[in-house]
Order: C-alpha cells, then structure tokens, then sequence
C-alpha cells in the first residue's frame, strides 16, 4: 500500500466520479474548475492528486491545492 502524489489531469475525473457515486458535472466542468478557473489560475502550483494504491490498483483519492 502506498500513497502518490502527482499532477492532477482528465484521467482522474473517472476516478473522483466513482468515489463520488455520482456525475460531477461532466469532464468539460471538470477542465474548468480545475485548469481555467480563475481563481485557480494564479497559483503558483498545480493542484495534485493524492492517490492511495494497493498493489498498482487506485482506492483512493483526493485533491489538494
């Protein structure tokens, strides 16, 4: 078991709507308030995907700033 840190992108979408249960606005939402929302715009750092993995199989997920 382990837990990664990467860059936050589309393929992650899939994986949030899962854990969610529920449609989370489409990916074109997604793009948007992760990559072209102002606010998020001026951050110096990407937001990253924090992935808890058990043999190379994604169980988990957040995203943090």
């Amino acid at each position: 078991m382990s837990y990664i840190q990467i860059d936050l992108s589309d393929q992650h979408y899939l994986l949030l709507s899962s854990l969610y249960g529920r449609d989370l606005g489409g990916i074109p939402y997604f793009k948007w308030k992760h990559y072209s929302d102002p606010q998020v715009i001026f951050l110096k750092n990407k937001k990253k995907a924090i992935i808890y993995q058990e043999r190379n199989r994604d169980l988990g997920i957040f995203v943090a700033k």
